[in-house]
This record gives C-alpha cells, sequence and structure tokens, in this order.
C-alpha cells in the first residue's frame, strides 16, 4: 500500500534514520556498544528543557510510515520512552528505539560513536554498578584512571562555538563543523546561560518555522478538513503549536471550513466495508503472495494497514472485513 505524497520534512527524516542503518551496518560486529554506557550518554544527552516535546517533534514526520506508527504519539509515552532509554536497562531494548535515540540527539550514529569512543577509551574498563554505594570520600582503588576530562578549548576557538550557538545552529551541525563531541557542546552552554538563552530561542524559531511549515501542508493535503479533522490526521503536530505556537495556529484555524452542523449524512457502511476488505487482501497480497495457509495474529493483521484498528472499533460494522481477519488467523 502506497503511502501517497511524502512531504520534505518526512523525506529528510526516512533519509537519515536510512542514513543511521547504513552506518551501523558499516561498523558490523566489529564495535560493540555497552547498554549501560549508551544508556549514559543519553541521560547526558538530553535536551535541557521540553524534552519529550522534541522527541515528539523528531518523531511525529515517521508516524505514517511502518514500522513506525507504534512509536510514542503523546507528552506521556514520549516521557515513558525517554526515561526507559536513560535508565540502566534491564532486558533487551528494540534497535529501532536506539536509532530514533541517536538520530535525535545526535543527528547521525557517527557523532554518537564519537561520543562514546570519547567517554570511555580503550584502556578504560566498562563501568560496574556495585550492590552498595561506597562512602563518600574513600579513595578510589590504586591504578584505576578516571574518566578522562575533556580539553581545554582555546579563546578564540571557542568564542566562534559560542557565536554559532548563539545563531541557534543545531548542536550535530556545531559537533560536525567544530570537531567536538556532544557533551563538550552541552557544557559550554551550561557554562554560559545567555548563550543558551539564545541558543534556545534560535531553536525554537526554527522549530516554529518547521511546524508551521508541516502544518500549512497539512492544510494543502486536506483542504476541505475542518480544525477538528486536521487534528486527527496528525495529534502531535498540533498539540506543539497549540503548546508553543498558540496565536499562529488560532489565525490558520479562523481560515479553515467549519465543521458541518445540523443532520449528518447518511454512512453507506456496506462500501466502507468492501473498500476496507479490498484493501487487505490487496495489502495480504502484496505481503505475502497469497491469503492460503496464513495464520497471523491480530496484531500483525492491524499492522498491515494504518487505523484498521481504529475502524473496527464501531463493533456493530464491517462485518465482511471481521469474517476475513478471523480466518487469517485461524488458518
Amino acid at each position: 500500500m502506497g503511502y501517497g505524497e511524502i512531504n520534505a520534512v518526512e523525506q529528510e527524516r526516512l533519509v537519515q534514520l536510512a542514513a543511521a542503518c547504513g552506518d551501523l551496518r558499516s561498523m558490523g560486529l566489529a564495535k560493540h556498544f555497552h547498554p549501560i554506557v549508551v544508556a549514559q550518554i543519553y541521560r547526558q544527552c538530553l535536551p535541557a528543557e521540553n524534552a519529550a516535546l522534541s522527541l515528539l517533534a523528531h518523531i511525529s514526520p515517521l508516524r505514517r510510515f511502518h514500522p513506525y506508527g507504534e512509536q510514542p504519539s503523546t507528552y506521556a509515552a514520549a516521557a515513558s520512552f525517554i526515561s526507559q532509554m536513560v535508565r540502566s536497562p534491564r532486558r533487551h531494548i528494540h534497535p529501532l528505539k536506539h536509532l530514533i535515540m541517536i538520530t535525535w540527539l545526535f543527528g547521525e550514529v557517527s557523532l554518537f560513536a564519537r561520543c562514546y569512543e570519547s567517554r570511555f577509551t580503550q584502556h578504560e574498563p566498562l563501568p560496574v554498578f556495585p550492590a552498595s554505594t561506597p562512602t563518600a570520600g574513600a579513595p578510589a582503588p590504586a591504578g584505576k584512571r578516571g574518566h578522562p576530562r575533556p580539553k581545554r578549548l582555546k579563546l578564540e576557538f571557542k568564542t566562534l562555538v559560542l557565536n554559532r550557538l548563539a545563531e541557534g545552529a543545531a548542536k550535530d551541525n556545531i559537533c560536525r563543523e567544530f570537531k567536538l563531541n556532544i557533551s563538550t557542546v552541552n557544557k559550554l552552554l551550561r557554562a554560559e546561560p545567555c548563550i543558551q538563552a539564545s541558543w534556545t530561542a534560535g531553536r525554537m524559531a526554527l522549530d516554529k518555522a518547521d511546524h508551521r511549515l508541516r502544518w500549512v501542508e497539512l492544510q494543502e493535503r486536506f483542504p476541505s478538513h475542518s480544525l477538528t479533522e486536521l487534528r486527527c490526521e496528525c495529534q502531535s503536530l498540533y498539540i506543539w503549536l497549540y503548546r508553543n505556537d498558540r496565536e499562529w495556529l488560532n489565525a490558520q484555524a479562523c481560515e479553515l471550513p467549519k465543521p458541518t452542523r445540523g443532520r449528518a449524512l447518511r454512512v453507506d457502511w456496506e462500501t466502507r466495508d468492501d473498500e476496507l476488505l479490498c484493501e487487505l487482501e490487496a495489502e495480504i497480497a502484496r505481503r505475502f503472495g497469497s491469503d492460503l495457509n496464513l495464520c497471523l495474529k491480530q496484531s500483525q493483521i492491524f499492522s498491515l494497514i494504518p487505523r484498521l484498528a481504529q475502524r473496527l472499533e464501531r463493533r456493530d460494522r464491517y462485518p465482511r472485513t471481521r469474517a476475513y481477519m478471523k480466518l487469517l488467523s485461524i488458518r
């Protein structure tokens, strides 16, 4: 099943993830990332403010594409996702979640790998968390090295970096431009509150421009939709604009068609059932070649077509589609 027209933001995010997958593949089995160290790096590199909203903005352009449809779509889900990724891992975490975190925080895998290498050198043992915490002030074990300190930046070089940050340049661009790791950039910002305020304002301005563009593109895709209908098409985008750019959003809403009032038009449920059934049969044929000898879980069937589960919330509708799904799941 096609996804229709892909806008510039969606294409950029998909290309970014594809490049990240390629980078990980090129590393092969030669490089190993210790999960505890990875969680620590994620925690150190989180945005100072609105981390969950920032993650939602990163994921939003991906959610209509398989297999990203189940990624966080609400503030609470995004906050829970971040919490899971930054704490010491208790179980295996799907690689897709790590790709989401890496592209969000670092932009590309190479920057993440560079930060990882600077965090723990090859000669330094990986961290071990003892059952009891050593007494404060107790001497470190003999011969054990501390974490390497970041090198001091020369004044002229530091001034150039701070000027670029004050302009609102993205952190990953700063890292590439000046050959720095993300920890150094974050420390510079924390040490310069005025620069951090300018950087935050600059990033917010860019985020507003990006979200406004995506909202305008959404309006162009659905010119007859009311505000409520547009909100349903991309909930996270609406929430971000409502919280961060409400005046502009209200001005746009005034120009949208009003919801139809009065008697609702009669819905042709039989036609909808036939269309949904045909769509499901076509997707089964495309994915598996045939519907013979299939025994799929309900979650697998729902993942084939966006909004299939939402449509079937009407338990008194779509009888033919339900019957076909039952056949797929019991063969």
